[in-house]
């Protein structure tokens, strides 16, 4: 089958969106599907179209908007008119058969779900990922269900593909029917996770505690994330169970804020 991935971002660039794509590509393609990825250009890539792993990738270069601390859906705004434009040609030059498009709130996402209903006309599916809603960012992802997803994705899509049940049932709250909706959680590449039965890497950080239990947190440090409530559990934790050290992996917008709750919750120590 002939299946065409949409993402706005794609690998070598690292995210969640990212990820689900390129795995959604690699392992389509591996089971015998011809995969064509149509994404955007970064700043440092120059390929126009290349092979990755069995699948082609189309790449156009986008427009970003200034970022906005505390909306993180201002990345979600890149978008190049060419690439919208050039779609015609690609499903038709690979008779496309299925479209696959990753992340709702991107524009080349709604849009090119408008261009399938009237021009296209090809079955179309769409991966939904969820955030916290919290602050402004939970508003405008609020705002934007109650009218782009509940009047172009219910409407134009075969399926809105949820990657909890979670987001499902926040989704019907919304007013978006049951029926149009399918939950599938993102899919993991065991072979990159290999069981380790000791591993000494955090210890040198540990001067000398190398007994300590150790509880790692990886990812951006972003409202969403939930990370604030586990720099928050922490002096429970070591009122229970003090030989125990937190590492915190990542940055983003909170990344100020989080060192300074730990100083203000006195568990600096605690925490690297």
């Amino acid at each position: 089958m002939n299946i065409l991935i949409l993402s706005q971002v794609f690998p070598p660039k690292r995210g969640g969106v990212q990820t689900a794509a390129y795995n959604t590509a690699k392992f389509l393609s591996k089971h015998g599907h011809n995969v064509i990825v149509v994404t955007s250009k970064w700043a440092d890539e120059r390929r126009d179209f290349h092979k990755m792993n069995n699948f082609l990738v189309y790449r156009f270069k986008s427009y970003n908007p200034p970022e906005i601390k505390g909306v993180t859906q201002i990345s979600s705004l890149r978008f190049n008119p060419r690439m919208l434009f050039k779609l015609p040609k690609i499903i038709k030059k690979h008779d496309i058969q299925i479209i696959h498009a990753q992340g709702r709130l991107f524009p080349i996402s709604w849009l090119t779900a408008i261009m399938n209903k009237i021009i296209f006309k090809r079955p179309m599916f769409l991966n939904v990922q969820g955030r916290l809603e919290v602050g402004i960012s939970g508003i405008i992802e609020d705002l934007f269900d109650r009218i782009i997803t509940k009047y172009v994705y219910q409407k134009f899509l075969n399926k809105i593909i949820c990657v909890s049940g979670s987001l499902k049932e926040r989704l019907i709250r919304l007013k978006i029917k049951e029926k149009n909706l399918i939950v599938i959680p993102n899919g993991v590449d065991i072979n990159l996770f290999k069981k380790i039965p000791n591993s000494k890497f955090f210890d040198e950080y540990l001067d000398g505690k190398e007994n300590y239990k150790k509880v790692v947190f990886v990812g951006r440090l972003d409202a969403q994330k939930g990370v604030e409530y586990l720099i928050r559990a922490i002096p429970e934790v070591v009122k229970q169970y003090n030989k125990v050290h937190f590492f915190i992996l990542g940055n983003g917008n909170l990344e100020s804020l989080l060192k300074n709750l730990s100083k203000e919750l006195k568990i600096v120590k605690y925490v690297s």
